[in-house]
């Protein structure tokens, strides 16, 4: 018999809105520099929502590779 191992990670519940920024990040419509997407936001968390939603509306017409 061959061993074999599993992994399980456990996803934490995420809101919509982190969904689809991870998504985008996945699908490469976000760009990517040292290994981070770059929609992060100012350290400062200073308009946080506004850029988040910035980003939500300006691709909300994407549609992802895995959603055909």
């Amino acid at each position: 018999m061959a061993w074999r191992t599993t992994r399980t990670e456990r996803i934490e519940q995420q809101t919509a809105t982190a969904r689809r920024l991870t998504d985008l990040s996945l699908a490469m419509i976000l760009p990517w520099r040292d290994g981070f997407p770059q929609w992060w936001l100012p350290r400062d968390g200073s308009q946080d929502d506004e850029r988040v939603q910035e980003i939500i509306d300006a691709t909300a017409g994407e549609v992802l590779p895995w959603q055909h």
